[in-house]
């Protein structure tokens, strides 16, 4: 598994994306052991709905 470095930015480059099809993995990734990659993607995951919604 890569660190959480890596699995961070990956959440924040599929945020960046905005595509809805990254909800998925973002979604997986809230189970990350690392709670900052957590953070991450539930902070992906509301912003990519708030783009959504606009």
């Amino acid at each position: 598994m890569p660190n959480k470095n890596v699995r961070g930015r990956a959440a924040w480059a599929l945020e960046a994306i905005g595509d809805a099809r990254a909800v998925e993995p973002l979604m997986e990734v809230l189970k990350d052991e690392s709670e900052n990659v957590r953070w991450g993607a539930a902070d992906a995951l509301r912003k990519i709905r708030s783009k959504k919604q606009n």
